[in-house]
């Protein structure tokens, strides 16, 4: 089952500024990523294809090639979702706003994790020559298989870690319905005996008030008769079907006589 984590980390100074700069060159891959759409929808009226946006992407920009090609499928994936979402009438806009800053992710070829903490993000190869990587050191990162890294920002730099921790998805049984009640969340009644849902207000709460449906309405009425004789400024002393919570009584309520 894959999970994530977010990891703080500590490195150099040089390292961190490094870091900061991926962002801003993963966020120029972006931009480049809109200008390229609108261009090729204005000549050839369709979208641009995937292998066409990683083409012209390539070897552009100074970062490993996997971490270019992950903005461009985010991209790709904003842009399909928008679609979707204008076919089912939702309102929605495709992907158009520029960017100073965007995460910059590495996929499993693109970076090393070390049993003392320590990570080093490659930069790939930029004029025949492999630039240095970027080294951190991260002190919680649980056991399993680590499938991508990316560099988020959330008042200071931090590491979303995807891993596979080898356990088995667990199916939710959907039979049953649950219900808040009292900030907890506990099977409903209503599908007990039918399966069906109970039309009626009474039938649906009476079952979590401790009393019948009978003495549920009893109460409800009273309640409301106190409300409106408050909302009108009469006085409680003529009335008769008053109800307050009595421990000792079964449903909970007893009447006033």
């Amino acid at each position: 089952m894959l999970r994530g984590q977010k990891v703080f980390f500590q490195a150099t100074k040089a390292d961190l500024d490094r870091l900061s700069a991926c962002n801003q060159e993963s966020a120029r891959v972006w931009n480049e990523c809109l200008r390229l759409a609108k261009e090729h929808f204005l000549q050839h009226g369709c979208w641009i294809t995937k292998s066409e946006m990683q083409k012209q992407t390539k070897r552009k920009f100074h970062l490993h090639s996997q971490s270019i090609q992950a903005v461009c499928h985010q991209y790709l994936f904003a842009r399909q979702a928008a679609h979707h979402a204008i076919q089912q009438g939702h309102p929605a806009r495709y992907p158009y706003k520029k960017k100073k800053y965007f995460p910059t992710k590495w996929a499993k070829d693109g970076f090393k994790v070390y049993e003392n903490g320590k990570i080093e993000f490659s930069m790939g190869i930029h004029h025949g020559k492999r630039k240095k990587p970027i080294v951190v050191y991260a002190s919680h990162l649980l056991k399993g298989t680590i499938k991508e890294i990316e560099c988020c920002w959330d008042q200071g730099l931090y590491l979303a870690v995807t891993y596979e921790d080898g356990q088995k998805e667990k199916r939710i049984n959907r039979g049953r319905q649950l219900e808040p009640i009292l900030g907890k969340y506990t099977p409903s009644a209503r599908f007990a005996k039918t399966g069906k849902p109970s039309s009626s207000r009474e039938e649906r709460y009476a079952p979590f008030t401790g009393c019948g449906i009978k003495n549920w309405r009893r109460s409800s009425g009273a309640n409301r008769n106190v409300k409106k004789d408050h909302a009108d400024g009469k006085s409680m002393s003529g009335r008769h079907n008053t109800c307050y919570p009595n421990p000792k009584d079964s449903c909970g309520m007893r009447s006033i006589k």
